[in-house]
């Protein structure tokens, strides 16, 4: 995808930084005046007047603006952004002032806001030992999940405090052994009643996917899954004879 236009406005802007190189299309001389007029403005000029007949209504740079004043997440910030604070045009567009007007640049390669997302994959064990994995919702015990280390994976740098069953759930308990083949493994207990609430509604004989995510010590993303089986409900005592 390569987009690239230019907004000349005249108007004072103190840029925070200085703006990657961009293509620039020549636009329209609004004869905007003060910080202001900017704000008041900003929804009706750049995300109707001037965006939709531009792109079209619902294209992608239509639908970029209405991130203005929404609140930058973490890990998806633009190049000009900081997380936790609203997006603004210099979140995404420098400026060039060399013409003697203000010139708002478009980047033409979506990655200079989009990075890619690196993820390390981690092998993922519940219940170390037994392939079926079976899972009992009326269980109020501990479930035994294994982050299993590996030549290429050193589950010590883990950082414990980022680790999430399902995006929700906290280990209760965790620590450390050595495998047979001489890898650290990192062993966890979670609350088993936790586990099923987070699956959502379990039907007995049935599989489920549990996935846990977390990161590395620098920052690293990791995610691994593994497989539950939920186990009938068990019958009523048989009565003696």
């Amino acid at each position: 995808m390569a987009l690239s236009f230019t907004l000349l406005i005249s108007m004072p802007v103190q840029p925070t930084t200085s703006a990657p190189p961009a293509k620039r299309v020549s636009g329209a001389d609004e004869g905007l005046s003060t910080d202001n007029d900017m704000e008041q403005t900003v929804d009706e000029f750049y995300l109707e007047d001037s965006l939709s007949p531009l792109f079209g209504a619902g294209s992608i740079p239509d639908l970029h603006h209405l991130r203005y004043g929404k609140e930058i997440p973490d890990r998806t910030a633009a190049p000009f952004g900081v997380s936790g604070e609203a997006y603004n045009c210099l979140s995404c567009h420098g400026v060039d002032t060399s013409s003697g007007k203000i010139e708002i640049l478009v980047e033409r390669d979506c990655l200079v806001c989009h990075q890619p997302r690196v993820v390390e994959t981690v092998i993922v064990d519940i219940k170390p030992g037994n392939n079926l994995n079976p899972i009992n919702p009326k269980s109020k015990g501990l479930l035994l999940i294994a982050i299993l280390g590996s030549n290429d994976s050193d589950v010590t740098e883990i950082d414990i405090s980022s680790l999430l069953l399902e995006g929700e759930v906290t280990p209760l308990r965790w620590g450390f052994w050595k495998g047979r083949k001489g890898h650290i493994n990192l062993w966890m207990r979670f609350s088993t009643q936790a586990v099923c609430t987070a699956l959502g509604d379990l039907q007995p004989g049935q599989t489920y996917e549990v996935t846990i995510t977390g990161l590395l010590k620098d920052g690293t993303e990791i995610e691994g899954s593994d497989s539950v089986v939920v186990v009938p409900p068990a019958r009523g005592k048989r009565s003696k004879r």
